[in-house]
């Protein structure tokens, strides 16, 4: 994947848009969007520094123009991949706000208490 993909990817797993993103580290939308959509390989040090900050990972990650995957922000990539399939369900958006190091297994276990509390909650209101 290259640097563009993998840092949108890490964007939207954030829980950010590209706007909201650029919002947050203090660069014009259009400068970020420019980057995403071209190469952060040209953008300043200042900048890159701020977007690797912000997401969690070192500047050395995007040294090479194709990014290892599993160098994101979960370390582990089972959480990745359970954290990806969390993020495209909205009911479950809240475990965004677990540790990076947590392991798959336990996404998966406080996934399967959230649905079971909210599958209780819709059973009481009826």
């Amino acid at each position: 994947m290259n640097r563009e993909k993998f840092l949108k990817m890490l964007i939207k797993q954030k829980g950010y848009t590209i706007k909201s993103f650029a919002t947050k580290i203090g660069i014009p939308y259009t400068t970020l969007l420019s980057m995403l959509n071209g190469s952060i390989g040209g953008a300043a040090v200042k900048t890159a520094i701020k977007i690797c900050e912000e997401l969690s990972i070192s500047v050395e990650s995007l040294k090479n123009e194709d990014v290892d995957e599993s160098s994101g922000y979960y370390t582990s990539p089972e959480a990745a991949k359970m954290a990806q399939e969390l993020y495209d369900n909205p009911g479950m958006m809240i475990l965004f706000d677990a540790a990076r190091n947590v392991p798959a297994e336990d996404l998966k276990a406080a996934a399967e208490l959230i649905a079971r509390m909210k599958k209780q909650e819709e059973h009481d209101e009826e």
